[in-house]
């Protein structure tokens, strides 16, 4: 709109605008229309209107549905009862042992504490013990969604436009009322169309401040329940130390899970390294050994029958039988021996393993070596009874 200067200016060429630019032409035009300037910022009011309404319509929700998830959650203070429990265990004795409560803010600083080689934190350590002994709490994180959004609300900001809605509403309806309410105007478009529009807004900005002032009463309620100070912690400080703490806590979640993951994938590995080391051991592994018979020497039962006869057509004396027992014994034993060096030669032993039975077979040798041209039956000590 023009200034005053400008105005004055523009007057000296009221009825004459020919000699006037275009815009200064539309000004010095505009100039003649009754209370332009109310007009003017009646019609912006209402053009700018909705799109405000809704803006500030979103901001009141979010704070009231994050404010009301908080106090009726009933698996995030379970948490925190885990939390204060861990935090009693590692102070121990100290000073700062046996606390009944602490700040809420105090939540983030679990990163702080880390593990060995700082790849790990005290949350990590949390989030694995929630997901073993307490699987359910893990839940919280749907339970307080909301919060997400009630910090990203700008509190001031919403106060302020939601005062400057109430102001310019009020500024629009006072100007309908004293200036246009004469038979003669109030049948003006400019009038219809406002008129309409101030009931529709009248209804929304009553809901809007019956929304607001329960907003306000529901944050109030949530931050002194944790301690807080609501005329000094705005929404967006105090549902912002929610957000980045199921942030890290989420982080740390995927982090265990990952390195779960990892571990498994190298006990995989190390189980098919061993299942392939033994089969290949397998395929090296000797043929097994003949077993060896250790049962009495077997006795050749037609050699002892044809002796037996032959004594018995000589008619020899017990002691010629007993001859004959002990030379077929004889013969039994060498045929013993020859075969337990036969099942030695198939071994596949070390050759401290064959030394060690090559001694064994000469220490084993009971008999004499003779020649085999002698009978073996003189060499046998038998006395005559």
């Amino acid at each position: 709109m023009p200034s005053a200067e400008e105005k004055g200016l523009l007057a000296e060429y009221k009825d004459n605008q020919e000699k006037l630019a275009k815009p200064d032409a539309f000004c010095a035009e505009m100039m003649k229309i009754d209370r332009y300037e109310q007009r003017l910022r009646a019609m912006h009011f209402k053009y700018t209107y909705f799109e405000r309404y809704i803006a500030l319509n979103e901001d009141l929700t979010a704070i009231l549905e994050a404010s009301e998830a908080l106090e009726k959650s009933e698996l995030f203070p379970k948490l925190l009862e885990i939390i204060l429990v861990v935090g009693n265990f590692m102070n121990g004795t100290s000073f700062r042992g046996s606390a009944y409560g602490f700040k809420i803010h105090s939540i983030n600083r679990l990163v702080d504490t880390k593990g060995k080689h700082n790849q790990t934190t005290l949350l990590h350590f949390l989030v694995n013990t929630i997901e073993q002994k307490f699987p359910h709490i893990l839940k919280f994180l749907e339970e307080l969604k909301p919060v997400d959004s009630g910090c990203q609300v700008c509190y001031q900001e919403m106060k302020s436009d939601f005062k400057e809605l109430e102001e310019q509403f009020e500024e629009t309806q006072l100007e309908i009322e004293k200036h246009h309410s004469t038979p003669e105007k109030s049948q003006e478009p400019f009038t219809v169309q406002m008129k309409a529009f101030l009931v529709t807004t009248d209804e929304q900005l009553h809901d809007a401040k019956t929304k607001y002032e329960k907003m306000q009463t529901q944050y109030e309620k949530i931050v002194k329940l944790y301690g807080e100070d609501p005329t000094t912690m705005a929404p967006e400080e105090f549902f912002g130390i929610f957000k980045s703490f199921m942030a890290s806590f989420e982080k740390a979640l995927k982090d265990n899970r990952l390195e779960r993951e990892k571990r498994e994938k190298a006990e995989k590995r190390k189980q098919q390294q061993n299942q392939k080391l033994m089969e290949i051991a397998a395929s090296k592994v000797p043929d097994p050994e003949p077993p060896i018979d250790h049962s009495s020497p077997a006795v050749d039962e037609k050699g002892v029958m044809d002796s037996l006869l032959d004594v018995l057509r000589r008619g020899n004396d017990v002691d010629a039988a007993r001859r004959a027992r002990n030379h077929t014994e004889a013969i039994a034993r060498l045929r013993d021996r020859d075969r337990r060096r036969t099942l030695r030669a198939h071994r596949r032993g070390s050759v401290h393993t064959r030394a060690k039975d090559l001694l064994v077979d000469l220490s084993g040798e009971k008999t004499p070596r003779r020649s085999s041209g002698k009978s073996i039956l003189p060499m046998l000590n038998v006395d005559d009874d």
